[in-house]
């Protein structure tokens, strides 16, 4: 089997009938990953494997079905690894067995050894491509879901992990989706709530939760995890806000508190043109110049004739706490520097103009 390319359903099904039944013929268990449990091959029908477990050998045998191997590859496929307990301790333990170009265990984890060449899968086998990482945005709103259930597992069917798959969905968040079908679907909604649970204090005693996870998440567990009304009003605005943005995508949106959604509405308000020329008319009525209200910086004194009247306009108030108002106010804009517009953009939390001034002050004063 190439490391190429991926086998497809019916040929992994296959594979662990084959395995299976060599096992049986010859006598010989299958052990579980980890613990070393033995199974006996009992039979191998064309849909379901029985076995019998050594831990349970007053009770007859019992059966895995070919769903539940599938699922259990699809999981891995998904994001590259998987925790094996419960009813799929034995399920992971047949596929690593079948599949061992493929898959490799490490304590309680099935994963997809590193030789695979996702760049080539994803060309050859657009069905088994890997989805983009999850977006700051998504992240918002899985962990608004989880604060909201205060932790408790769901199920994949429920409601609540449904809408949430469907928003998900519909964020123009990623332009490439290269497995369209399993885009944060019910089942990787599900694992990203568990990812937090590895986070929440409530649960630390009895080590629940899936503990492999990215950066990503802790990040936003921390800086909003103890603010779940600031959260829950952020999640809302993203909801509400993302059919108003486009997809075009700009450098800085990464780094934005708020997410990319957010970050796309916020820079409407700041490049409407005749809310920002009211707000340059005002501030030059006001200070009879045009200089940065965080550091001072006059383009003008700079650069001469060619910044006359230049500088750049931020919207003060973040868009979560607009309180469902559709437009901004010329009073809502301040006027900055290049600069200071990016550092204001990229503070978590986002930090306000008086803030970043007494920042730039204090800085100069102690030089």
């Amino acid at each position: 089997m190439s490391s190429r390319s991926l086998p497809t359903d019916q040929q992994v099904w296959k594979q662990v009938q084959t395995v299976a039944r060599k096992r049986k013929d010859a006598g010989k268990p299958i052990r579980t990953l980890s613990t070393g449990v033995a199974n006996m091959i009992v039979d191998v029908e064309d849909a379901k494997i029985w076995r019998r477990s050594s831990q349970s050998r007053s009770q007859g045998p019992s059966a895995i079905s070919r769903g539940q191997v599938l699922k259990a590859w699809s999981a891995v496929v998904e994001q590259g690894w998987a925790e094996t307990k419960g009813s799929t301790v034995f399920v992971f333990a047949l596929l690593v067995e079948a599949l061992p170009k493929l898959l490799e265990s490490r304590g309680n984890a099935v994963l997809l050894r590193p030789t695979v060449d996702y760049r080539a899968l994803a060309r050859t086998n657009t069905a088994a491509a890997r989805n983009p990482k999850w977006a700051r945005d998504e992240l918002i709103l899985a962990l608004d879901l989880y604060l909201r259930s205060e932790g408790c597992a769901m199920a994949k069917s429920d409601r609540r992990i449904l809408e949430l798959s469907r928003q998900l969905g519909a964020l123009p968040v990623h332009g490439d989706r290269p497995d369209a079908e399993r885009f944060r679907n019910a089942n990787g909604v599900y694992m990203k709530l568990m990812n937090f649970r590895r986070f929440d204090e409530r649960f630390a005693s009895g080590g629940a939760g899936l503990k492999k996870g990215g950066k990503a998440e802790e990040r936003v567990w921390d800086d909003f995890a103890s603010e779940p009304y600031k959260l829950r009003a952020m999640a809302e605005a993203i909801v509400a806000g993302h059919a108003l943005v486009s997809e075009r995508v700009d450098e800085d949106e990464d780094e934005y508190a708020e997410g990319k959604v957010l970050y796309r509405l916020h820079r409407r308000y700041e490049r409407s043109a005749k809310l920002v020329r009211d707000a340059k008319r005002r501030a030059l009525a006001k200070h009879g110049r045009l200089a940065c209200e965080c550091c001072d910086f006059d383009f003008s004194e700079v650069y001469g004739a060619l910044g006359e009247g230049y500088i750049e306009a931020h919207h003060r108030v973040p868009v979560s706490q607009m309180s469902g108002k559709k437009k901004a106010k010329v009073e809502d804009l301040a006027m900055v520097c290049a600069n200071c517009h990016r550092m204001l953009h990229r503070s978590k939390p986002l930090m306000s103009v008086e803030a970043l001034r007494e920042r730039v002050l204090g800085r100069r004063s102690k030089k």
